[in-house]
């Protein structure tokens, strides 16, 4: 036995090659023997693959996961009880068995680096769990998630996922009891042929959920090859062609509720990317390429950080996720290799040869163990899942630069895009115009089987540059509540905001609905001309708000009698010059308020943001403590307080033109108006 590899715990022959009875067989099961912990002394980190590297925490983590199989009730002889995955739930959520996965990846994984490779005592461990497993499938062949959800389509979608590598996984090996792999075929079986049919996937609650029935259509293109039944070919076939129909909003993007970022990135075109049915496969293809062009206007390029900011208003499921360093799109980046645009989000090959090397170099103490304990807190199966399929890809630099410059609030010509979704009833505004590139969105809060969603947050949502970035950003809900439920500053959407009998309100909370104008006539925005001055009225603080899309971004709003504030979440960086027009400078970071300003100019490397208004009482600028790209840029908020009318605009320009009314084509030169982008002005210095 090579030295790298710890001595197997001592077994008999018969405990190591015969399968396990069956959990309800006797009361006082026999306890299984322990897997041995590993000594990381005997690791070579230069034995593992760049994908492998993902999995040295798990590594460390395995003989602590294994030793958690329950082997001392009768009753939950198998349970996976480490609460290191879907924490704080029981023997009743299938969910918590996902790490068989884990199991049988080490057990079947003949590498250098694997002291676990056919390990006997891991093998009744890994039995013992998968037998447990089966038996909390129903007999209609869902698995339950736990808290009453006795058919659960995420438990069973996911199953079918990460159950179906598990088989090949298993088969490749063909060491562990054939009976028992055949009971999980069977099992996997039965689960697909609910999973197809059951109202709970399929009905109006299923569609609120693409991500979850995206897994189980994914598990079950793994498995048809196995099956062979034409009859379930063709039933899969018909739903996800209706997968496609329901779960993708016309507007492009992934329904999980409505707009979900981080579901659709991290979750649906994750599990996508692993599609295994050549025969389905264009439709999957279309789907994603669908999705990431309603990526491109919400995932804006931050040319100084090399990085993304999130179009984070219109999210209704996480909140305050507002920058990415790193978007890989799919499982190991792999929709890079099939759409270029998605090579636009992900690190480059030579980071990652150069991070994989650094990793390598530093060794087990450094680079690895620092890592187990937050691991076991978080014992993803999926991770497993991403290093067993094998492929990767990840661009060049030049070919990220490249699709870079495809992205259309960055590089492109101007535009005005109009999105809707007919079943939320949601509308998106995505537009640029030679001074500004802005967002907004419109609808209702969303209500689930979980229960209303007030996450989002309507009219304005951000407004960016593409040499400066996301200059203007609308936060999502901060907490669970209303705006009037919390102080007045916890609110940090780009809106207006009054009070009323009920107490605070803002327009971005209070779903207003748009009505869109052009020359003062009613107009389809969706036949809106690319450089039209769209506008766009809707309610607040008991009168009208009017945004108009022009050569200046222009809001105005008529409240009547009724006092209010117009809230605008600048994004600055510290060492930004800040200074009120008609008054003085002011720090970043620091509070100031003034009267008898006529606007405010932020001004960084040469270019600057131009707010200018009439009608304020007074302009307060204020700091919020709220994380802007991890800290990298300051929130300072704007709050023009006002009765009757405000009117403001808002433009960037060269810092030549600060102040000025020029509008010829040579009074702001920027990015926006190239039809492609010239990269030596660009830093790309991750």
């Amino acid at each position: 036995m090579s030295s790298k590899r710890i001595a197997t715990v001592a077994v008999t022959a018969a405990l190591a090659l015969t399968p396990a009875a069956p959990a309800t067989a006797s009361p006082q099961p026999a306890p299984l023997p322990e897997v041995a912990a590993l000594d990381p002394a005997t690791i070579d980190l230069a034995d593992f693959t760049g994908l492998e590297q993902q999995i040295a925490p798990y590594l460390g983590n395995l003989a602590r996961l294994a030793n958690s199989v329950n082997d001392d009730s009768a009753t939950d002889h198998g349970f996976i009880t480490c609460n290191c995955w879907r924490a704080g739930q029981g023997p009743n959520d299938a969910r918590v068995m996902e790490n068989v996965l884990t199991l049988a990846y080490f057990y079947t994984a003949d590498r250098p680096w694997n002291p676990y490779h056919r390990d006997a005592a891991l093998r009744g461990r890994l039995e013992a769990a998968l037998r447990f497993m089966l038996g909390t499938q129903n007999a209609d062949g869902s698995f339950p998630q736990g808290s009453g959800d006795l058919h659960s389509r995420a438990a069973t979608g996911f199953a079918l996922e990460l159950y179906a590598i598990m088989l090949e996984l298993l088969d490749a090996d063909g060491t562990l009891d054939p009976a028992l792999v055949a009971k999980l075929t069977a099992a996997m079986k039965a689960a697909g042929t609910w999973f197809l049919e059951d109202e709970e996937v399929w009905g109006p609650r299923g569609a609120q959920f693409a991500n979850q029935v995206a897994g189980g259509l994914v598990g079950i293109s793994r498995l048809l090859g196995r099956f062979g039944d034409a009859d379930l070919r063709a039933r899969f076939e018909q739903r996800l062609a209706e997968h496609e129909k329901v779960s993708q909003g016309e507007a492009g993007f992934f329904r999980d509720g409505t707009v979900a970022h981080r579901y659709s990135i991290e979750v649906e075109s994750e599990d996508l990317a692993g599609w295994a049915d050549p025969a389905t496969r264009p439709v999957i293809d279309r789907m994603q390429a669908r999705y990431l062009d309603w990526a491109q206007y919400n995932l804006l390029y931050d040319q100084g950080l090399d990085g993304y900011f999130i179009n984070t208003a219109a999210d209704s499921r996480h909140r305050g996720w507002n920058y990415a360093d790193e978007l890989p799109i799919g499982s190991n980046n792999l929709w890079g290799s099939v759409i270029p645009q998605a090579r636009a989000y992900s690190p480059t090959r030579e980071e990652i040869e150069e991070r994989r090397a650094a990793f390598a170099r530093a060794g087990w103490q450094t680079s690895v163990a620092p890592l187990i304990a937050p691991t076991w807190a978080y014992l993803d199966p999926a991770v497993v899942r991403d290093v067993a399929l094998g492929e990767e890809y990840y661009p060049t630099g030049a070919e990220r630069r490249a699709a870079i410059s495809t992205l259309r609030p960055y590089a492109g010509a101007p535009y005005t895009e109009h999105r809707a979704d007919a079943v939320t009833g949601q509308q998106f505004i995505f537009a640029k115009r030679p001074s500004y590139v802005v967002g907004l969105g419109f609808g209702k809060h969303v209500n689930t089987q979980y229960g209303f969603w007030d996450n989002q947050r309507f009219g304005l949502g951000h407004l960016y540059d593409p040499k400066l970035g996301v200059v203007v950003q609308g936060q999502n809900a901060p907490q669970i509540g209303a705006p009037r439920t919390r102080p007045v500053d916890a609110e940090l959407s780009w809106g207006t905001g009054w009070t009323a009998a009920d107490g605070v309100h803002f327009d971005s909370y209070d779903q207003p609905v748009p009505a869109f104008f052009r020359d003062g006539a009613p107009v389809d925005p969706a036949a809106a001309g690319d450089l039209d001055d769209l506008e766009i009225r809707y309610a607040a603080a008991g009168g009208t708000k009017s945004v108009t899309l022009g050569d200046r971004l222009r809001v105005r709003v008529e409240a009547g009698s009724t006092p209010f504030f117009e809230r605008i979440p600048l994004v600055l960086e510290k060492g930004d010059t800040l200074r009120w027009i008609g008054g003085g400078p002011v720090a970043v970071g620091s509070r100031a308020e003034a009267r008898d300003v006529s606007g405010v100019v932020v001004s960084r490397d040469g270019r600057s943001v131009e707010i200018r208004w009439s009608g304020a009482g007074s302009a307060v600028l204020w700091p919020s403590s709220f994380p802007v790209a991890g800290g990298r840029r300051a929130l300072q908020v704007l709050d023009l307080k006002a009765t009757g009318t405000l009117a403001y605009d808002i433009r960037v320009v060269d810092d030549a033109c600060v102040g000025s009314d020029e509008r010829g084509p040579g009074s702001v030169q920027l990015v926006t108006g190239r039809a492609a982008v010239d990269f030596d002005d660009v830093r790309v210095t991750r």
